[in-house]
């Protein structure tokens, strides 16, 4: 057996060599092979004009007799005078291993014609002088090499053959494990692994279970044998953790790669593999998949969800270790980075416990801590409140200027509220200018991301009102004037400030696409106070085009065209879509009443009291539906309050409330302010209802009415106008309501006027 030592190492650079060989060709490694040869020979006044330069990697590469026509090409596609040389002379090596065609031969004059340089060197290879002194050396050395790689991959063949021999006579050698406790293993185990890996799927992991691929070279006895060494293997050794002490954590034993591959093999031909574990075998099963590599072997989620205890219990143990014992200079790319990227599926609780550890310590090293916090925040079970609560704590236990970025970003993620104001308690503290640029890089980057990925955590900010103020604190401390101008410089790697600056961008370019007055609102604030006064005029149509976007009517279905192609109008489909058909309805009644040859408003000039209005209103209202909408009369809300008048509909939630007056009844300054005080800021309260309407009627009681402001008489239009003149200044910096109608129908306008009578003359 074979004392422990590093896994597969011999063959991972054979591997290596394979890949190297395949790819040459397509990587155009002969013409651009060696740079640092090249700037050699430059330095010597030499130049690199023949293959042969390029000798020394010819275990690398392999040029055949077929690959003639694509250097041919090359000779007229290459630029440098150096590189048609190169390929010069390597067309001109192929076509005399090719027999030297005709046609061939033919196509390569064509291609040098008018290059004296090239012409001379086919002429002088095509009929070579005697061959110096060093040439001749060359020609010796490269017989000799031929020879003695002929005779080296004879003798591996043999005992390549000797090896194979002696396992089909000796494969049940592999079954003597008395020594696997230590870590011992068979060179035959070594190699047979090594032929399995070559035939598997993916390469990227340490286990493989395709031992059945082996029976067509050392037949099903060998490959059964090393099956059931493999298996039997991974009970009798138990891996050593990072937390137990390692000297080299990068070096993997063979014991683990053929244990890994033990259990690999009894988990897939296993119904319900865990079942038939102990504690004990579940727990060693644990430790090996802490070692595979690039995340987590496949029988894991299985195992978890038969022992959550124990795989939770050993996990927590190892990140804990990482926590408390990482260092700034090295990142230890261990459990918590496996978790981040390949611990999607394992649901054992391990973020409240990761919270617990962190609660208890920071990690020093920053990676360490960013990537505990995202395993965290991806977690749906842990509320933004345990979030906000921990970010808040922690925050005040250390001094460390990236990590109390780090963890104001994850504050605003969650609770952009909080986050913001601590955001900029901790910037008035700093006194230096660059230490708050430098913090606010550090938290721009890890909320919003940077040039090459987006933000991490949660988005909880992502609404008007916080990406507003997120814009003004980072345009304030992360300068558009000292920003880094990289078009047109040439190649370059992106640092913190590159990131920094596309993340300060990215602010804008988020609230520009949300809907809504509120985005409107914030998108002119900043155009006006732009700090470059004249670019304040372009900011100004980001403004403008958001309101425009928001104007559009939202998509329609199938079924709205339908509906509107009979009715010329549409079942809304949101709040805005139900104020506009309401409006449009009363404007209806309002030309009904006003100027209808059947209208009855004779008869509502009459009436004396709202509620007769009411509820006239609300079954003409109702008598029009078309069940695109319901109209309640004086809906309690829990102020005890009652809207004459509310517009519903199915689909969503968001009522219209109208409010119903007879103008005659009021005097001029209180329906101004029950405009105010009623509509908007009663009944328009809940954010659900953002827009209203207020309907006034005028029985002629009353002909004029005073301004609150100037003391202008006004007639009724003057007045309606001036109501909705005044309800456009109320709501205009007001985010909770977009919109307020105000409808006047002026009943006197189709009643019967009332007649003096007159005496008939006599004849």
């Amino acid at each position: 057996m074979t004392p422990p030592d590093n896994a597969a190492t011999q063959t991972e650079l054979t591997d290596l060599a394979n890949k190297l060989r395949d790819l040459a060709f397509a990587l155009d490694e002969l013409s651009s092979v060696g740079p640092a040869r090249k700037l050699k020979l430059a330095e010597n006044g030499e130049r690199l004009t023949d293959w042969w330069h390029a000798r020394i990697f010819r275990d690398y590469w392999e040029f055949r007799a077929e690959d003639l026509p694509y250097f041919i090409e090359q000779i007229e596609e290459r630029e440098d005078q150096d590189d048609k040389l190169v390929a010069l002379t390597m067309a001109l090596h192929l076509y005399v291993q090719a027999g030297r065609p005709a046609v061939e031969l033919r196509a390569l004059r064509r291609k040098v014609k008018g290059y004296s340089e090239l012409e001379a060197v086919m002429k002088e290879r095509l009929r070579p002088p005697k061959l110096s002194e060093a040439e001749r050396k060359w020609k010796k050395q490269e017989s000799e090499y031929k020879r003695r790689r002929r005779d080296r991959e004879k003798r591996d063949a043999e005992i390549y053959e000797q090896n194979r021999q002696w396992l089909i006579e000796n494969h049940t050698q592999m079954l003597d494990n008395r020594e696997a406790a230590k870590g011992s293993v068979w060179r035959c185990q070594v190699n047979l692994h090594s032929e399995m890996r070559k035939s598997a799927p993916d390469r990227n992991k340490w286990a493989y279970s395709n031992w059945r691929d082996l029976e067509v070279t050392y037949g099903s006895a060998v490959a059964q044998s090393f099956r059931d060494s493999m298996v039997a293997y991974w009970r009798e050794y138990q891996p050593t953790l990072r937390s137990e002490g390692l000297e080299n954590p990068n070096s993997v034993p063979h014991a683990i790669v053929l244990g890994l591959s033990g259990i690999a093999i009894e988990s897939s031909e296993t119904i319900d593999w865990p079942s038939g574990l102990t504690k004990a075998e579940a727990d060693r099963a644990v430790r090996y998949a802490l070692w595979e590599m690039n995340g987590f072997p496949a029988w894991l989620v299985s195992l978890s969800k038969a022992f959550p205890e124990i795989v939770h219990d050993r996990f927590a143990g190892e990140i804990e270790w990482e926590i408390t014992t990482s260092s700034n200079e090295v990142d230890p790319n261990y459990l918590l980075s496996d978790l981040l990227w390949h611990g999607h599926d394992l649901q054992i609780g391990l973020p409240r416990t990761i919270i617990d550890i962190l609660q208890r310590r920071l990690p020093k090293n920053y990676r360490s801590l960013e990537n505990a916090l995202l395993i965290v925040v991806r977690d749906e079970m842990i509320t933004d409140n345990e979030i906000s609560i921990f970010a808040s704590d922690v925050m005040e236990k250390t001094s460390d200027f990236k990590t109390k970025s780090f963890l104001v970003a994850l504050l605003v993620s969650v609770n952009p509220d909080q986050g913001i104001e601590r955001l900029h308690g901790v910037l008035r503290d700093l006194d230096d200018e660059e230490l708050r640029t430098e913090f606010c890089m550090n938290f721009a980057v890890q909320l919003l991301g940077g040039r090459r990925s987006g933000g991490k955590f949660r988005e909880n900010y992502k609404n008007a009102q916080h990406l507003r103020q997120l814009y003004f604190v980072l345009h304030e401390n992360i300068k558009r004037k000292d920003d880094i101008e990289r078009a047109g410089k040439g190649v370059y790697s992106p640092g913190l400030r590159d990131d920094a600056q596309d993340a300060r961008n990215t602010v804008f370019k988020l609230l520009s696409e949300i809907p809504g007055k509120e985005t409107y609102l914030a998108l002119k604030e900043i155009a006006e106070n732009y700090p470059e006064i004249e670019t304040r005029a372009w900011m100004m149509t980001h403004a403008v085009g958001r309101a425009i976007q928001d104007s559009d009517l939202s998509a329609w279905q199938p079924n709205d065209v339908k509906d509107f192609s009979r009715e010329a109008e549409v079942l809304p489909s949101d709040h805005r879509q139900l104020f506009d058909l309401a409006c449009s309805r009363l404007v209806d009644l309002k030309d009904d009443l006003e100027n209808g040859d059947t209208s009855i408003a004779d008869i509502l000039v009459n009436a004396t009291k709202e509620t007769q209005l009411r509820n006239f209103v609300g079954g003409w209202l109702r008598d029009r539906a078309k069940s695109r909408y319901v109209v309640p009369q004086e809906d309690e809300l829990a102020d005890a309050k009652r809207p004459d008048l509310r517009f519903l509909t199915t689909g969503f939630d968001g009522p219209v409330p109208t409010e119903v007056k007879i103008a005659d009844r009021w005097s001029g300054p209180k329906l101004f302010e029950r405009v105010e005080n009623q509509l908007c800021n009663d009944y328009l309260r809940d954010k659900r209802s953002s827009n209203g309407i207020f309907l006034l009627l005028r029985n002629g009681e009353q002909s004029s009415w005073s301004h609150p402001v100037s003391g202008d008489n006004l007639d009724f239009s003057e007045l309606c106008a001036a109501l909705q003149a005044y309800a456009q200044g109320l709501i205009a910096s007001r985010l909770d309501i977009e919109a307020v109608k105000v409808v006047g129908i002026d009943l006197t306008l189709r009643s019967i006027p009332v007649r003096k009578s007159r005496r008939r003359k006599a004849p």
